[in-house]
């Protein structure tokens, strides 16, 4: 019985060790790898890939801060304050160096994005 409860725990903590890797290593480095292919969103061929990269700017630098950081806009400051750190650290330029060049901008201008809404959202409540 007691072998059972041991195994029993190694497969919950295996679950969480690999869950935790899906959602904080291989999710940021999927997201960057279709951003950078241009297959993240918009796949409309009739558009030269100059426009959507354009279209995509002005989209991206458009977007509330409670989105950038996914949090609801009655979210408390210590919600925002987790999402800010879970986003930093998923998307900061160091951590995503060894996929090259390209993908370390792609994961600096999130970082970027993902500061400015911080810092708005700071303002706005002043925390």
């Amino acid at each position: 019985m007691n072998n059972i409860y041991r195994l029993i725990k190694l497969a919950v903590y295996l679950f969480i060790f690999i869950y935790s890797v899906m959602r904080f290593v291989v999710k940021p480095m999927i997201y960057l790898i279709k951003r950078a292919t241009g297959k993240l969103e918009n796949n409309d061929t009739s558009k030269s890939r100059e426009n959507q990269e354009k279209g995509k700017k002005q989209k991206k630098s458009e977007r509330p801060w409670n989105i950038v950081l996914d949090v609801k806009e009655n979210a408390t400051n210590d919600e925002i304050k987790a999402a800010y750190k879970r986003k930093i650290v998923s998307y900061h330029p160091d951590k995503l160096s060894s996929l090259g060049d390209e993908y370390r901008a792609l994961a600096e201008e999130d970082s970027k994005e993902i500061n400015k809404a911080y810092q708005e959202i700071k303002e706005q409540r002043g925390f």
